[in-house]
């Protein structure tokens, strides 16, 4: 299959979720939590994240004077709401995906039940309270990762033409995210989910590219955050095996 082709078989994992999400009322049950505690966040984080602007704009406006001095500050304006727009929300969404972890993976958990897929279930409370120490641990180590590239990210999107790129960049990864619940339910390790995004690298940026979209409606992405792991888990249970050792997946 062609990357083409793979990139817009990608695309259609949103649309598969959505389908399945709104399919099961077991999943939109689920789903309260999570949207509740993105609306908190999205709520406070908006009316103070955007106070960070006036600051960034009062520190430029005395190197710039005159008529042209004034364009540039308002070029300057622009460019810096549109992006600190994009890095706000993205900062945000991972926040309130942070504080639902608990509830996104047993969304992951009944999503993977409810296709038939097969994944790892603790035997003993020991075994439970382990693997879900494990999740959480793994879930605020990406958040700080992706945190401190979000940084990176808003450094690089003062430099032209590249801004955009690093934004996708940093989308891709949410995406990722959102599968990443499904590869800790077939038990995967860091190698093995790095090899999941080499190996189905064009089918994550068609599923990013259609993430996208909903990040340019300001809030949809927060209440799409169920929908997203439900999707994300779905192309998991069909493309990744179960793996308690090595792990094997099976040829696309």
């Amino acid at each position: 299959m062609s990357a083409i082709s793979r990139y817009f078989k990608g695309m259609q994992i949103f649309f598969s979720g959505w389908h399945l999400f709104w399919q099961h009322k077991a999943i939109r049950r689920l789903a309260y939590a999570p949207i509740a505690i993105s609306l908190v966040v999205l709520v406070v984080g908006g009316i103070y994240g955007f106070d960070v602007i006036p600051w960034i704009i009062g520190i430029v406006t005395p190197y710039l004077s005159g008529s042209l001095g004034g364009f540039v500050l308002f070029l300057v304006s622009v460019v810096l709401h549109i992006i600190y727009a994009v890095l706000l929300i993205v900062f945000l969404f991972l926040s309130s995906n942070l504080l639902a972890i608990p509830f996104n993976a047993i969304i992951a958990e009944k999503t993977m039940s409810l296709v038939g897929g097969d994944y790892f279930e603790p035997k003993t409370k020991a075994e439970w309270l382990k693997f879900n120490a494990s999740m959480l641990m793994t879930g605020l180590v990406k958040t700080l990762l992706v945190l401190i590239l979000g940084v990176f990210v808003f450094v690089l999107s003062f430099i032209p033409f590249v801004g955009p790129v690093a934004s996708f960049f940093s989308i891709f990864v949410l995406a990722f995210d959102s599968c990443d619940y499904g590869l800790e339910l077939k038990n995967k390790k860091l190698k093995q989910r790095m090899d999941f995004i080499k190996k189905y690298f064009w089918e994550l940026s068609g599923y990013t590219t259609v993430m996208a979209v909903t990040f340019l409606i300001p809030g949809l992405n927060f209440f799409l955050l169920p929908v997203f792991i439900t999707a994300g888990t779905n192309f998991v249970s069909n493309n990744v095996q179960l793996s308690l050792k090595a792990g094997k997946e099976p040829a696309q």
